[in-house]
């Protein structure tokens, strides 16, 4: 969803005629789940709900003038040819956009650009769009619980569409060497948002980290950061004393998902010196370590990768 904002907002300035088509429901097989979405406008789309004969049918439904929501069925023939296991059903609402919607959107992609979890609520009447509002943390619609502000697209008593747009907030990368600099550019591309702390001036450069949204020199015994359970914090300096400090102070943050990368050895000496200071176990068990899925990873885009994977199937599990 996040990648369709700046074809929405250019659309609406433009006054060219454009749907939000997006899956609300799936049951069975399907290539996306719910809050899969994609912008449908005359002389093309952006974004996808799963390609295969539902995307195509469902951009010319939308080129027609469906408005609302519409149901779809595969068979397991036609499935195979999408590549699905078995036939599957969804449900996907088309909403026509108009330019009075330009200021939620643009107030959004504010959003969008300073990492803020956002989602957009969905008012539905007679399975339409009735009304829509922006919502955040601390600034949800009365009608609405900020529990319902999940990191899944759903229903909230059959009456409003929740979809995420953002809620993964930063990844923070503390060490700047060579997986980190592989490392990043992957969570650019994930929608984690990486800000790379480095203590060391010559890896702490826009050269080096083209991709993070923000670069930041500090010193890791000393974090200025407020870090949010909507964070995460990768650890990959060059030496366990480090990886030390920075540990006693992100175990004493709500970060859902904390990584340290190293040998066995090293991680071992670590916790030693944890518990010296006194964590428990169970602060440790929040840990991540050795990082990453185990693929055999032995060359930095290989352990990049096997990290990458770990942090999808963290979030996916939130």
């Amino acid at each position: 969803m996040k990648k369709l904002i700046p074809e929405i907002i250019r659309n609406l300035k433009n006054d060219t005629p454009c749907t939000l088509a997006f899956i609300t429901r799936v049951k069975g097989s399907s290539p996306r789940g719910a809050g899969a979405a994609m912008l449908v406008y005359p002389d093309g789309a952006c974004g996808t709900i799963g390609g295969g004969l539902v995307e195509h049918q469902a951009t010319i439904d939308a080129r027609r003038g469906l408005v609302g929501l519409a149901h779809y069925s595969l068979t397991q023939k036609q499935a195979a040819g999408v590549g699905m296991v078995c036939g599957g059903n969804m449900d996907v609402c088309f909403w026509p956009l108009t330019r009075y919607t330009l200021p939620l959107w643009e107030e959004i992609e504010r959003k969008l650009d300073e990492a803020q979890p956002v989602w957009l609520v969905m008012l539905f009447k007679d399975g339409e769009v009735a009304g829509v509002s922006a919502a955040t943390r601390g600034r949800v619609p009365f009608y609405l619980p900020e529990s319902a502000l999940t990191r899944n697209a759903h229903y909230e008593k059959e009456a409003f569409f929740v979809l995420p747009v953002l809620a993964c907030g930063h990844c923070y990368v503390f060490g700047g060497g060579h997986v980190a600099q592989q490392l990043t550019p992957l969570l650019a591309k994930l929608d984690f948002s990486p800000v790379v702390f480095e203590d060391r001036p010559e890896f702490a450069t826009r050269e080096l980290f083209p991709d993070a949204q923000n670069i930041i020199l500090g010193d890791f015994s000393n974090l200025e950061l407020d870090i949010t359970a909507d964070d995460q914090c990768v650890i990959m300096t060059r030496g366990h004393v480090y990886d030390q400090r920075l540990l006693s102070q992100v175990l004493r943050t709500p970060a859902n998902y904390i990584g340290l990368i190293g040998s066995r050895g090293k991680i071992a000496h670590t916790k030693s010196l944890l518990f010296e200071e006194g964590f428990t176990q169970s602060d440790f068990d929040r840990v991540h370590t050795p990082i990453g899925l185990d693929i055999k990873a032995q060359t930095p885009i290989e352990i990049a990768v096997s990290i990458a994977a770990e942090m999808i199937l963290h979030r996916a599990q939130l």
